[in-house]
């Protein structure tokens, strides 16, 4: 049997539409059909709901860097954080992945936190799916980045609640904040 998380870690609400995310972690792969019901259920229903899933990732040993976690332990914080910086992360480019957790919505905006359960590949997916939206990516200082909503979550218009350990390294998004 497979758990299953909340939905936020897998379920990307933008408009009317509902966007099953890839997960990146082999654990979690089958996580989609506990939701599958109640997707289907919203889609019988309102003829206006969009549901939509990324590409299923096939998560073979080419999809992960080995032994990555074994290294992990034995790098130090600021190696840790300068791997951070550079996106040198446990995943590979060779297949896009996500988890929709990594994702806060500003109206058009999606802000998309490049971690260790998103890679560029999958950014890349998330671009082209969304064309009339404007997608954000960002870094946060953390050793072990995922789930943008424990570092940064969009209260209201003009209003972020950031955890101020985890401080940001994008530029772009660190000096407009710093406007505000």
């Amino acid at each position: 049997m497979f758990g299953c998380m909340p939905p936020r870690d897998l379920l990307l609400t933008v408009g009317n539409e509902i966007l099953e995310a890839t997960m990146s972690y082999r654990s979690r792969w089958f996580e989609y059909l506990c939701y599958r019901p109640l997707l289907e259920r919203y889609f019988k229903e309102d003829p206006e709901m969009r549901w939509e899933a990324a590409p299923k990732p096939r998560s073979t040993d080419e999809t992960y860097k080995k032994d990555y976690y074994k290294q992990f332990k034995s790098w130090s914080e600021e190696e840790r954080l300068e791997r951070t910086k550079n996106r040198d992360w446990y995943l590979t480019e060779k297949e896009p992945l996500f988890d929709a957790a990594d994702i806060g919505r500003f109206g058009k905006d999606l802000i998309v936190q490049a971690s260790t359960v998103t890679n560029e590949a999958g950014i890349s997916w998330l671009r082209r799916h969304f064309p009339n939206h404007r997608i954000h990516v960002v870094v946060f200082r953390e050793d072990h980045p995922m789930h943008i909503d424990a570092t940064f979550v969009p209260l209201r218009p003009g209003l972020v609640l950031s955890n101020p350990q985890r401080i940001i390294l994008t530029p772009q998004l660190k000096g407009a904040l710093q406007e505000e």
